[in-house]
């Protein structure tokens, strides 16, 4: 008989984000090897194409109410309730396992979810981000040890997460370590950078949430007045809460011209491609996506020095470490970068170089094993 599992992504910061990726590449391949997949996640319009391509790989899909999608109080407030009653409907100890996706590491411990791991039999949690100074209430503590506790396994994008955890207090056990792959086939070669006709093009790919990505900090910094005499562009890619704040400062500062916003995105590999440097100075990161697909396509980033990525990013060498997301030091950084540029040609083979030395093949096929190693 086939084991079931089912993926419920909790995510609903946005449409999309890296940290979807992996479950979106899993999901597939277990139903072509033997399991009954489904995937239970928030509705978004833009998710439309992927859940096609999910149900055409025969993974079953259901979509959750989403209060983010109404504007009315009244109206959050009727699919409040809706989505409760849609949680309450689904039978969970019907399933072999639950591999539940977040975007944090406690997104669980809100409503409507925070009650729920005592409805589950077997259940892996994932988690992508985290923050030095975990702020929680005790009883919040409480509740995000006992989901740890009853998992089967805990997967963290990066080994910071654990710990930041057990300095907070909270011990996990039954941990692994999760890289995201990237969204498209492992190229073989590095492509090489654009001409700079165009002058110097910057690219971000990121949520735009000023508290975890800190764009408003980087467009003050690029307000700078020896940029302005400088040619160059930066593409600020995907969506979030703060996209009007930060429109509005790239106007208050007139970079209408060189800073822009361009919203969700699809093709992440032709955006790399078109740019000459990735750039993910933030605040809060476990192992972002952005910079593995940037260095597999042999591009330099620039990264602060935040979860795991100053472990692919060495300084100098692939690209540029940024040891505070300030003003001063994000300028001071991208002066290094700029005074570089003959040598990004090389910044861009080593960092194509490391990339295949950090990303293991095959990589999710071995981790699915290990998962599913306890229902099998």
């Amino acid at each position: 008989m086939k084991k079931s599992i089912l993926f419920l992504s909790v995510m609903n910061g946005a449409a999309w984000g890296g940290s979807e990726e992996w479950w979106y590449k899993v999901a597939p391949w277990m139903a072509a090897n033997g399991y009954m997949v489904e995937v239970v996640w928030f509705f978004w319009e833009e998710r439309a194409i992927r859940t096609a391509k999910l149900e055409n790989e025969k993974v079953a899909v259901t979509y959750l109410h989403n209060p983010r999608n109404t504007k009315s109080l009244v109206a959050k407030i009727i699919k409040k309730v809706k989505l409760r009653k849609q949680l309450a409907s689904i039978k969970w100890h019907g399933y072999d396992l639950i591999i539940i996706n977040q975007g944090g590491f406690e997104d669980v411990i809100h409503s409507p979810f925070k009650l729920m791991y005592k409805k589950l039999d077997h259940y892996v949690l994932v988690f992508h981000n985290y923050s030095q100074e975990i702020k929680l209430r005790k009883n919040q503590k409480s509740n995000l040890q006992s989901w740890f506790d009853y998992s089967t396994m805990n997967l963290g994008a990066s080994a910071k997460i654990f710990t930041a955890l057990l300095q907070s207090g909270i011990e996990v056990r039954n941990t692994n370590i999760l890289i995201n792959p990237i969204s498209f086939a492992v190229p073989d070669h590095p492509y090489p950078l654009p001409g700079n006709e165009k002058g110097f093009i910057f690219i971000m790919l990121a949520a735009l949430d000023i508290e975890r990505k800190a764009q408003d900090v980087l467009i003050k910094a690029l307000a700078n007045s020896k940029w302005r005499k400088r040619t160059w562009t930066l593409n600020l890619y995907g969506e979030g809460k703060d996209e009007k704040l930060l429109q509005d400062l790239i106007i208050k500062n007139g970079l209408e011209k060189n800073i822009f916003l361009k919203g969700h995105i699809t093709d992440v590999k032709t955006a790399i491609i078109e740019s000459h440097v990735l750039l993910q100075i933030t605040n809060k990161d476990a192992m972002p996506l952005a910079v593995s697909e940037a260095m597999a396509l042999g591009r330099p980033c620039v990264v602060s020095n935040v979860g795991d990525m100053g472990d692919w990013v060495l300084d100098g060498v692939n690209g540029f470490i940024c040891p505070l997301p300030t003003e001063q030091k994000i300028d001071e950084t991208l002066e290094r970068l700029w005074n570089n540029q003959t040598a990004l040609i090389d910044f861009g083979k080593h960092s194509f170089l490391k990339f295949r030395e950090k990303y293991p093949l095959n990589y999710e096929v071995e981790i699915v094993k290990e998962i599913t190693s306890s229902i099998n």
